[in-house]
């Protein structure tokens, strides 16, 4: 599944680039428009980011639940 949300943000990321392209600082027709998709895709960036983040510590946390004197030597 990390992987698969991996290459969701990084299609994401992609997307703002060409979207950031688009802007133009004198033009206002459609840039408002524009800043606000900006500005949703990137908050879906960090939403996925944080899933991939939970994903690890829950693959982790596994680990946590084993005895210390559960080893030999």
């Amino acid at each position: 599944m990390s992987s698969r949300l991996m290459n969701h943000v990084k299609a994401l990321q992609e997307e703002i680039n060409v979207l950031k392209q688009r802007t133009h600082p004198m033009s206002t027709k459609g840039h408002l428009g524009i800043e606000w998709t900006i500005a949703t895709l990137e908050d879906r960036v960090k939403e996925i980011n944080q899933q991939i983040e939970d994903s690890k510590r829950m693959a982790y946390s596994e680990f946590d639940d084993e005895p210390l004197d559960a080893h030999d030597g």
